[in-house]
């Protein structure tokens, strides 16, 4: 199983760093998050090695569904936050670096409409490491998500 999971891994980071615009970005991203997550999950005593086959799977069909919204601009149909939250986010970066026009729309939209519960934070802080890419702010969700499995099933 194990030994599956990894080409499993392997292959489909591949072909998503060859093939997809910001897709190398992505996925580099994804396995640095992912291998800072495993260590975490691997610290536990109990049952390490099944929580560590949970994870990765669980991140695998993440990564392959995200990929495919993502590659067909399934956006609007599958989640339309994800593009409000790249607006947002980029905004609030461009804000960041003195940008005025989006200086003032990120003070409008802050007055107006809510917080978003931080995720435009998020989105930004992403996009000033890895510059605007709406997929590897997937794959953070991903690995999160994901994540949360292991969580849930020590929480249990």
């Amino acid at each position: 199983m194990k030994a599956l999971l990894a080409a499993l891994s392997i292959a489909l980071g591949a072909t998503i760093a060859l093939t997809l615009r910001g897709g190398a970005t992505a996925v580099l991203l994804c396995a640095v998050c992912a291998i800072a997550a495993g260590v975490i999950i691997s610290r536990v005593n109990d049952q390490k090695g099944f929580l560590l086959q949970v994870f990765a799977g669980g991140l695998i069909v993440r990564v392959f569904v995200g990929t495919l919204i993502f590659a067909m601009s399934a956006q609007d149909f599958f989640g339309g936050d994800a593009k409000t939250y790249d607006f947002f986010g980029y905004a609030l970066l461009e804000s960041w670096r003195g940008d005025l026009y989006h200086k003032a729309l990120v003070a409008d939209w802050s007055a107006s409409s809510g917080s978003g519960w931080g995720m435009p934070y998020l989105v930004a802080g992403m996009y000033y490491v890895v510059g605007r890419n709406m997929l590897a702010v997937q794959f953070f969700n991903a690995v999160v998500g994901a994540a949360t499995a292991p969580v849930i099933f020590l929480c249990a």
